[in-house]
């Protein structure tokens, strides 16, 4: 990703995005399946969003290492959020199973209890201009938030 004039503050924002994320991921891994057995989803149904959820973490994140140089760091993060808050509205309004099947294929849905997916990809690449003289602290403390 593009380099950024201060990795600190890269750092920092990262973080605070990472155990946000994991927090509310945490909440959507336990509430997914719930919810949509409670919208009278069959479990084949379910399987086939879990099955896309998982397809589109891993294509996203190969499109991401691909061409995620040429989009730019801090755009591709954001876009990727803005994706995210796109997803969770078609699973807070519809219970259409190919909506809700498009949305899982975003990459930025979770059924674990942290994403590893296109956002994870994007916060690592940008926690890789720390110095090299700290990276190892960031990259811990990144994984311990998560």
């Amino acid at each position: 990703m593009n380099a950024v004039a201060d990795p600190t503050r890269v750092a920092r924002v990262v973080l605070s995005v990472q155990g946000l994320r994991a927090l509310l991921y945490g909440f959507g891994a336990v509430l997914l399946g719930s919810v949509l057995a409670a919208q009278h989803l069959s479990a084949v149904a379910a399987g086939a969003i879990f099955t896309a959820t998982l397809i589109g973490m891993a294509a996203g994140s190969v499109l991401i290492g691909r061409f995620g140089d040429a989009i730019g760091g801090r755009r591709l993060y954001m876009g990727l959020f803005v994706v995210l808050g796109a997803a969770g509205t078609v699973f807070a309004l519809t219970t259409s199973l190919p909506l809700l099947i498009v949305a899982a294929l975003t990459g930025t849905v979770s059924t674990d209890a942290n994403e590893s997916g296109p956002i994870t990809t994007v916060e690592q690449a940008m926690l890789s201009t720390t110095p090299a003289i700290g990276r190892a602290r960031i990259f811990g403390r990144y994984n311990a938030v998560a």
